[in-house]
């Protein structure tokens, strides 16, 4: 399967519909569709374990989070580690 390019600069277009989210269950199942043609592997492939969450979101909050244009709660950041377990 070819994954299309893909622009950030899309993804406003994609996401927000008259101020309302419109078309996220589509980016979802695009998103999951590329993660299995791609064959990502999950956190625990590496070796991350249910133990290792909570240290990740205590560390979560440099770098790329710093400019991430949603504010993540750490609930948020650990269900999301927790989802790619």
């Amino acid at each position: 399967m070819l994954i299309p390019a893909f622009s950030i600069s899309r993804l406003p277009a994609l996401l927000f519909g008259h101020g309302q989210i419109k078309q996220l269950p589509a980016l979802v199942a695009l998103l999951r569709e590329w993660t299995e043609a791609l064959g990502l592997k999950r956190l625990g492939d590496y070796g991350v374990l249910p133990s290792h969450v909570d240290r990740i979101v205590a560390n979560a909050r440099g770098n790329s989070m710093l400019t991430n244009p949603v504010l993540l709660t750490d609930e948020e950041i650990a269900e999301i580690v927790r989802a790619r377990l």
